[in-house]
């Protein structure tokens, strides 16, 4: 919790810098910023050095996860937080994927159908637009977006489906990714 406070607090202070950098240009701010930046960055590596991060228990099946997951297990996906499906009839076969999350427990899952049979499935919440999150035989799904999710299947080298990108998905695909 700790580690965790000293994080937010350093990326804080960053956006606050750099919005008075641009806009504000205050002094005051900007002298004060100029020393808590170094020292917040500074105790953030040395906690994620120091600090010892507790072993996953055996019941999480390696991702974490398990323990929000169950908040939401007995909920149908269409009713789960931020539901998206994305359906494509391609060479006679039905395509379908199925993304949710919640930020507030952070918690989500992709789902590829093929012929309404789950064939992947990813739980990570973070992806990168030049890499599949999800990959069945040829068929791979991958996702962007900034202030939404957007997804394209590709089946083999042929781009079946796209959503249409917005100028800030395509800056935010050029800016923040790291893969």
């Amino acid at each position: 919790m700790f580690r965790k406070l000293i994080t937010y607090l350093f990326w804080l202070s960053v956006v606050v810098s750099l919005v008075n950098s641009f806009t504000v240009k205050n002094d005051s701010i900007g002298e004060v910023l100029f020393i808590l930046i170094p020292v917040l960055f500074v105790a953030d590596l040395g906690l994620k050095f120091l600090w010892k991060q507790k072993p996953r228990e055996s019941g999480t099946g390696g991702d974490g996860n398990s323990e929000k997951e169950k908040l939401f297990a007995e909920v149908p996906l269409e009713q789960r937080p931020n539901y998206e499906e994305w359906s494509v009839e391609h060479h006679g076969r039905t395509i379908r994927v199925i993304n949710w999350y919640s930020l507030r427990r952070l918690v989500g899952a992709a789902h590829l159908f093929i012929d309404d049979v789950e064939v992947d499935c990813s739980r990570a919440m973070t992806y990168s637009p030049k890499k599949p999150l999800l990959v069945s035989g040829n068929v791979q799904v991958f996702f962007s977006g900034a202030f939404s999710v957007k997804a394209s299947i590709v089946d083999g080298e042929e781009l079946i489906y796209q959503d249409d990108l917005s100028l800030a998905d395509k800056i935010a695909n050029k800016l923040f990714y790291f893969g």
